[in-house]
């Protein structure tokens, strides 16, 4: 039987550019039904309503939304409740949006360090202004790249992650300096802080002068001292963004911030 007032797979396949494979397994789990099934040869015929049915099974699918639950929204083999799903799908893109818009900022962010960073290669001092930025500073008295030093980052990331706040991609050391002497902190970058960090110091800068350069680590010891001299209050050293990126010896970039 051929009747053009209605599709065969293959037509339903090419008209919503939905593989045949798919529609077969849409219709294998409960959520697509023929709109009629030759009794003769058991084909499977589909209305031209089918076609934006299909495609918004298959965006449902591609956005993560469980096919299975399709089948809260099916009244009958002919009926099913668009708004629903229409609904559902909608919010999940809301949050599929708002993750693709981190995401790009994360980029972003990323590619900017490393454009700083390609900057510092070929100038002995940067000036730049530091925009507002967070970090949390735990008591530190060791050194970079040591067990102590990645040790402690790992246990003040699990704190954080326990707390829900958002730890930032970035670490390293802060120096203060009290007293003659410098305060040594490891220094994690955040974002969405509370009080729930009442007890632990809080690094705030915003719209800092910063003098920038890199550093080796087996100079930062004689560096400190120069400073301590000129009476530099703080001083900030990070783990740096190269391209390439070194995962075992990553480089530093010291900062100066001026007051």
């Amino acid at each position: 039987m051929e009747n053009k007032n209605y599709l065969t797979i293959g037509k339903l396949s090419s008209y919503s550019g939905i593989h045949i494979k798919a529609l077969r397994y849409y219709e294998s789990i409960g959520i697509l039904h023929p709109a009629l099934i030759d009794a003769n040869n058991g084909y499977r015929y589909y209305s031209h309503a089918h076609i934006p049915y299909v495609k918004i099974i298959k965006l449902c699918a591609d956005y993560g939304i469980p096919l299975g639950t399709f089948n809260d929204f099916i009244k009958s083999e002919t009926e099913i409740n668009l708004i629903k799903i229409i609904r559902k799908a909608s919010n999940i893109l809301e949050l599929k949006e708002k993750q693709l818009k981190e995401d790009k900022q994360f980029l972003e962010y990323i590619q900017n360090e490393i454009s700083l960073s390609q900057k510092l290669d070929s100038s002995i001092n940067v000036d730049l202004e530091q925009t507002h930025e967070d970090f949390i500073l735990i008591p530190f008295d060791d050194v970079f790249f040591s067990n102590k030093y990645y040790d402690t980052i790992n246990k003040t990331i699990s704190m954080l992650k326990d707390l829900e706040i958002e730890f930032f991609n970035r670490i390293g050391c802060y120096y203060s300096l009290q007293y003659g002497n410098y305060d040594k902190f490891l220094a994690l970058k955040v974002r969405g802080h509370s009080s729930k960090l009442k007890n632990i110091k809080i690094l705030h800068i915003d719209h800092v002068c910063v003098q920038a350069q890199h550093i080796e680590p087996d100079k930062i010891t004689d560096e400190l001292i120069r400073f301590k001299k000129l009476k530099q209050n703080s001083i900030l050293i990070l783990e740096t963004y190269e391209n390439p990126y070194n995962f075992s010896t990553p480089h530093l970039e010291l900062r100066i911030l001026l007051n």
